[in-house]
């Protein structure tokens, strides 16, 4: 069928996907500019509540693989945060895990994206205002995965891969920050699977 064609090949998908969005901005930018990204939001929006992360899954059975042994690896896990960000665990973590949750249970990849990007936001600038300085790659990313680990989400590597496949490629999301954060939570993910 067409859906699994879609779902299965993420070049047909973005095909598909960009030629009806240049078809869109061509006839809303000479009605409405303005409207022009909005109406792209909202056909993305439709389109995936059709090509679901349900869906996904049953297409790509071996991410459901992955998300086990992560959930494998996070029973045995036992993380020993850096004194710095130890802070941001005790005091921010059950909110940050609610937020990641939030972002799984939307069921929309645009508006999980702006979940996700406002957590990891958040992260970095908790701690820049701790301490003054940038968080590390390392120290982020001990973040996030302690936020996943105390989320609710059963399938994070599917979660993260539907991500990537509906949105990354695309490139729809005119905001550097969300698609950076975005992009900085998927490989977070992917790095987990090496541990």
């Amino acid at each position: 069928s067409c859906k699994n064609n879609l779902l299965s090949n993420n070049d047909d998908f973005v095909n598909f996907m960009n030629k009806n969005i240049q078809k869109i901005s061509e006839y809303v930018s000479n009605i409405l500019p303005k409207l022009s990204q909005d109406s792209i939001y909202r056909f993305h929006s439709y389109i995936m509540q059709y090509l679901n992360i349900e869906e996904f899954q049953e297409i790509h059975k071996d991410y459901l693989d992955k998300d086990k042994m992560i959930l494998k690896l996070f029973k045995g896990i036992q993380e020993q945060p850096t004194k710095k960000i130890k802070f941001i665990i005790d005091f921010y973590i059950r909110f940050l895990s609610i937020k990641l949750n939030h972002s799984k249970y939307i069921g929309i990849p645009i508006e999980a994206a702006y979940e996700i990007s406002e957590t990891i936001s958040l992260i970095k600038n908790i701690y820049k205002l701790e301490y003054n300085e940038e968080i590390s790659v390392l120290e982020l990313n001990q973040v996030i995965k302690i936020a996943l680990m105390k989320s609710e989400i059963e399938c994070i590597y599917s979660f993260s891969k539907y991500l990537e496949f509906s949105l990354i490629k695309l490139n729809i999301i005119d905001d550097s920050t969300i698609v950076n954060n975005l992009f900085q939570f998927i490989q977070c993910v992917s790095g987990i699977l090496q541990l």
